[in-house]
């Protein structure tokens, strides 16, 4: 979808993509594409929706959002939480950015309020919905992220990747904050998103894989490039992926 002239975002929901297999891919040009899918397998473990992963990129005059949820018990906190982030990343990259880490702050406000809505009156056990949340914002030269639950940022810098933040609880009604840490960025840097479906099959080499597929020429061959390596690690959950270049 386009929030105007200047500032423009894309998304991937679980919900419109729960076909074992599939791969859906989206690029936001100049440098940023996002990877979604349910998996190769079903998964093997107690569920409520077919695929609960979100990933989703803005691009405006003051930087770049990168975000991705996985939901828990549903795919109705997720779904409330990202879709939060994405109505209030355009704006946002418009207006300027200010402060990175009191953006990045407010961002994970906004999704913890749309969860409250979202899961007040639902019935069980969608009313016990949580989700993970990642969320990386690229401006003013440096990168500013936080992360709740399984779901990560990654920074790779040549053969280096680094995960920014550390985990925290899953995001409900009642969850604590983050606390957004924040790198220098350089030319050439990387900044990936993913869900715990990536990191779980790709297997104990996923720094190697990393920068491997961050080293593609296209950012759109990259995503769906490390999807399809979860894949070969026998993918039995959602995997969602976002890559800004």
């Amino acid at each position: 979808m386009t929030v105007s002239s200047k500032a423009r975002v894309v998304a991937l929901w679980g919900d419109e993509h729960e076909r074992l297999g599939d791969i859906a891919t989206v690029s936001l040009e100049p440098c940023a594409a996002l990877a979604l899918s349910r998996g190769r397998f079903p998964k093997a473990y107690d569920h409520v929706d077919p695929n609960e992963d979100a990933v989703m990129v803005a691009g405006g005059p003051s930087g770049w959002i990168l975000a991705v949820a996985d939901g828990h018990n549903g795919f109705d906190a997720a779904r409330a939480a990202l879709g939060a982030v994405a109505l209030e990343a355009g704006a946002l990259l418009e207006a300027g950015v200010g402060d990175p880490v009191a953006a990045v702050t407010a961002l994970f406000e906004l999704a913890r309020q749309a969860v409250v809505l979202e899961l007040d009156g639902l019935p069980p056990p969608r009313q016990a919905s949580r989700t993970a949340l990642s969320i990386a914002l690229a401006a003013q030269d440096q990168l500013c992220a936080a992360s709740l639950g399984d779901t990560i940022v990654v920074h790779v810098r040549g053969r280096r990747p680094a995960e920014v933040g550390v985990p925290g609880p899953f995001l409900g009604p009642a969850t604590p904050l983050p606390e957004p840490r924040s790198v220098e960025l350089r030319p050439g840097d990387r900044v990936l998103v993913a869900s715990d479906g990536l990191l779980d099959f790709i297997g104990a080499t996923w720094a190697d894989r990393l920068v491997e597929a961050c080293q593609a020429g296209d950012h759109l061959t990259a995503v769906r490039g490390l999807v399809m390596s979860a894949f070969a690690g026998g993918a039995g959950d959602n995997v969602a992926v976002g890559l800004l270049a």
